[in-house]
C-alpha cells in the first residue's frame, strides 16, 4: 500500500502520514486537510530509507497576473502537447486554484511512469524545465518537484482561507471562458464530467530520455560531500574551467555547466555577476557537438539553472570537481576543503563511554537491509565452480537498480557498484550480461538496463580482468581514485586472492591487508568473494585461510551445493550477521547466466513425501521414521524434512495422528 502526507492550511502545521486511497483521503479532509503531497511513496520516506515515488505529472501556473498563468496553461496543454507529443488534451485534469493561478495534472500513464521511480520528482522537473524554457512559460512554478517527503499540492473543493475553492474545470471551459468567468467558478465546490480518453502518446520517449539524464547526473555526482570550505574570491578550479574551457572523454559541457551552476548558486551570486563571469565560456566553448552553437549553450545553461535551483540533491563539492579535473593543483585554493588528515586529527584522545553516548553521531544507513550497512564489509564464500561470480552479478544489479535482492533483502536506494575481478575476460563478461537481459520481462528490462550505467569495472589494455596488491602504494592509490571518480557505494573484489600477495594462512599478514582495504574504501561498502577451504569446517569457518578474514567481515554469506535430481541449486546461509538479525537459509537456482531465488519446496515436494511414505507401506508408526527416510532420500536437513511433512499434511495428502508418545503418519486415499 502506498502512503502520502497531508496538512492543514497554516504553513507551520505538521505533515501527517496516511494511506494513499480515496477513503483515507476523505477522512483526512474531514479532519481538516487542505493539502496532500502529489507524490505517494512505497513506504514512509521519513524513516531514512530511499523509497519509490509515484504520481501524475502536476503543473502549477502561478503569477501575480492570473491571466498570464491561464494563457501559459492553454499554450502548453491545448497547443504544444497535442501538436508535438500527440497528447489528447481531454486526458489532462484542469483546475482554477482559487488564488493566483491554475493547475494541470497529466496522467502518469502518458509517460509510461505507472511503476514510479526513486527519482520521479527529478525526472518530472527536467521535463517541466524543458517545457518552461522551450515554450517560454514564465508562470510555470518549478518548486513542486521536490525529493524527500515531496511537495504539498492543494486539494480540490476544500475551502481556502480567502473563502474560495480550488475547483476542477472542463477542457471546454479552459478553452472558451474568460479569466473572470473561470475565476467566478471558484466561489463554490463543483464537479466536472469525466471523459474517456486515450493516454497513448509520445511523452514516454521524453520521460525515458529525462530519466536517463537524471541517473547519469546522479552517477556522475556520486556520493561526494557538499563543499564546506570558506569561499575567498573565485575558486581556482572554477577560474580554470572558465579560462581553459577543458574538454575530453572525462569532461563534457553538461558536467562543466552543472559544477559551475552549483558553485554560483552556492555563493548566491547575482544574475549580473554570473553572466559577467560565464559569458565568454558560453560564447567560445568548442568541445561539444551537442551544444555546438552559442545559442544552444546559453539555452542549456538557462535550462540547467532552473533545474538545479533549490534542488538539494545537487551541490558543489571538491570531490566532484576533482573527478572532472584529475591532477589539478588545489594548493592555491584558500577555501578548499581539507583532504589530508591533519596532525590534530591524528592525535590520540581519551574519551569515556559516557562521552561517546552523548556524541551527535550520524547513523549509518544500510546499503542492503538485513545484510550490509554503508561502509561495512560482506564476505561471500563458496567452493570452486558453484556460481559465485553469477551471484556477484545479481548483487551488483540489485544494488545498482535499488530492487530487492533474492526476494530476501531490500536495497535502500540505488548505488554505483564498482567490480574489480580477475577471472572473466571481456567476451565472457559481455556474453553473461547479454544473456541476463534476454530473460527479463519488459518492465525489469528497462529498470535493469538503466542500472547498468551504475555498474562500473576497470579495463587495462582492452581486458577487464585486473589484479594487484592492496599493500602496493600505487595500486592502492588506483583503487582510491576509482572509488572517488565513480562515487561507488559498493566495491566488489572477485576473488580476494587476486588483490593481495600475502600469506592467506597468516592471520597477521591477512589482517594487515584487510586494515589497508578498510582505509582505502572508507565509507564505501565492500564485498569480498572467497573460496572454501578443503577441510570439514562448518559455517563461516568454511572460508579458506586465516581466521582473521571471517573475523574482520561484518557479514558472511556461505554458499554450498544443494543436491537435487534435476536442478542446479545453491544453499545460501547467513552465517555471520554482524549488525543485523541472521536471515533464514535460502536457495538459489543456477539458470544459465543467472542465479534466481527458488522456494525450499523444490527440495521435497508434497508428492515426493507421499511417494516415500507409500514405499514404507503407506503408514509409519512414528513421524521420525519418515523424517529420516526423507533426509536419506533427498539429502536435506531435518528441519526441511519436517517442514515438507507438515506442508503435505496441510494439502490433505497425509494424516498425522497421535499414537501413544509418537505420531502416526499415513497416506490419505
Amino acid at each position: 500500500m502506498h502512503v502520502t502526507y497531508w496538512k492543514e492550511e497554516p504553513q507551520q502545521r505538521a505533515w501527517k502520514l496516511l494511506p494513499d486511497n480515496g477513503t483515507e483521503i476523505e477522512k483526512a479532509i474531514q479532519a481538516g486537510a487542505m493539502f496532500k503531497t502529489w507524490t505517494s511513496f512505497s513506504s514512509d520516506p521519513g524513516n531514512g530509507k530511499e523509497v519509490t515515488r509515484f504520481g501524475d505529472f502536476p503543473l502549477d501556473f502561478d503569477s501575480g497576473d492570473p491571466k498570464k498563468a491561464l494563457n501559459d496553461m492553454r499554450t502548453l496543454c491545448l497547443s504544444h502537447l497535442p501538436d508535438l507529443y500527440n497528447v489528447d488534451p481531454y486526458c489532462i485534469e484542469f483546475f482554477c486554484s482559487g488564488s493566483k493561478g491554475f493547475h494541470a495534472v497529466i496522467p502518469c500513464e502518458t509517460f509510461g511512469a505507472q511503476t514510479g521511480d526513486v527519482s520521479l520528482p527529478l525526472i518530472y522537473k527536467k521535463i517541466a524545465v524543458l517545457f518552461k524554457e522551450t515554450f517560454d512559460l514564465q508562470t510555470l512554478d518549478l518548486s513542486l518537484y521536490n525529493m524527500r517527503k515531496g511537495k504539498m499540492f492543494r486539494l480540490p473543493n476544500v475551502k481556502r482561507s480567502n473563502g474560495r475553492f480550488k475547483v476542477p474545470l472542463s477542457l471546454e471551459e479552459v478553452r472558451d471562458l474568460s479569466f473572470q468567468e473561470l475565476w467566478d467558478l471558484s466561489k463554490e465546490p463543483r464537479q466536472v464530467d469525466q471523459v474517456d480518453t486515450d493516454t497513448d502518446c509520445e511523452l514516454s520517449d521524453l520521460y525515458e530520455q529525462m530519466k536517463k539524464e537524471v541517473y547519469s547526473e546522479i552517477k556522475d555526482h556520486g556520493q561526494a560531500e557538499p563543499f564546506k570550505g570558506e569561499v575567498k574570491g573565485v575558486l581556482p578550479c572554477v577560474a580554470h574551467i572558465l579560462e581553459e574551457r577543458p574538454g575530453n572523454d572525462r569532461v563534457n559541457f553538461n558536467k562543466l555547466v552543472m559544477v559551475l551552476i552549483n558553485y554560483y548558486q552556492m555563493i548566491n551570486a547575482s544574475k549580473e555577476d554570473v553572466w559577467a563571469s560565464v559569458g565568454d565560456f558560453l560564447k567560445h566553448y568548442e568541445h561539444s557537438a551537442t551544444y555546438g552553437t552559442e545559442q544552444k549553450r546559453i539555452a542549456h545553461w538557462r535550462s540547467q539553472w532552473s533545474y538545479l535551483k533549490d534542488n538539494d540533491d545537487y551541490y558543489f563539492s571538491c570531490a566532484f570537481m576533482k573527478s572532472l579535473l584529475p591532477g589539478f593543483d588545489c594548493s592555491a585554493c584558500e577555501g578548499k576543503e581539507e583532504t589530508e588528515t591533519s596532525e590534530t586529527d591524528n592525535a590520540l584522545q581519551i574519551v569515556t563511554i559516557s562521552d561517546i553516548r552523548q556524541m551527535d553521531i550520524k547513523q549509518t544507513q544500510p546499503l542492503i537491509e538485513g545484510l550490509i550497512r554503508q561502509g561495512d564489509s560482506l564476505l561471500l564464500t563458496g567452493p570452486t565452480g558453484l556460481g559465485k561470480s553469477l551471484t556477484v552479478n545479481a548483487i551488483a544489479l540489485a544494488v545498482a537498480s535499488g530492487r530487492p535482492l533474492f526476494n530476501q533483502f531490500e536495497v535502500v536506494k540505488p548505488h554505483v557498484v564498482l567490480i574489480l575481478q580477475s577471472e572473466n575476460n571481456l567476451e565472457v563478461t559481455r556474453t553473461r550480461w547479454d544473456r541476463i537481459f534476454e530473460g527479463l520481462n519488459k518492465t525489469d528490462y528497462e529498470t535493469y538496463l538503466t542500472a547498468t550505467d551504475r555498474i562500473a569495472t576497470i579495463m587495462v589494455g582492452g581486458d577487464c580482468r585486473i589484479s594487484g596488491d592492496i599493500l602496493n602504494v600505487k595500486f592502492a592509490k588506483h583503487m582510491e581514485e576509482c572509488i572517488e571518480v565513480t562515487g561507488a557505494g559498493l566495491m566488489i573484489l572477485d576473488p580476494l586472492i587476486s588483490f593481495h600477495r600475502s600469506d592467506e594462512n597468516a592471520n597477521t599478514d591477512i589482517r594487515t591487508v584487510l586494515d589497508k582495504l578498510t582505509a582505502i574504501t572508507r565509507n564505501t561498502s565492500v564485498l569480498l568473494v572467497h573460496h572454501h577451504g578443503k577441510g570439514q569446517n562448518e559455517g563461516f569457518h568454511k572460508s579458506r585461510g586465516a581466521s582473521a578474514l571471517p573475523d574482520w567481515a561484518r557479514g558472511i554469506l556461505t554458499m554450498t551445493r544443494q543436491p537435487h535430481e534435476s536442478k542446479d541449486l545453491i544453499r545460501v546461509q547467513h552465517t555471520k550477521a554482524g549488525n543485523f538479525a541472521r536471515a533464514k537459509d535460502f536457495l538459489l537456482e543456477v539458470d544459465g547466466p543467472r542465479v534466481i531465488p527458488v522456494e525450499v519446496d523444490v527440495l521435497c515436494k508434497p508428492s515426493q513425501v507421499v511417494e516415500r511414505l507409500r514405499s514404507l507401506g503407506g503408514m509409519v508408526e512414528a513421524k521420525n521414521t519418515l523424517v529420516k527416510d526423507l533426509i536419506d532420500a533427498f539429502e536435506i536437513s531435518r528441519k526441511t524434512a519436517q517442514d515438507a511433512i507438515d506442508r503435505t499434511e496441510d494439502f490433505g495428502f497425509i494424516c498425522i495422528t497421535k499414537s501413544g508418545k509418537s505420531f502416526r503418519v499415513s497416506v490419505v486415499d
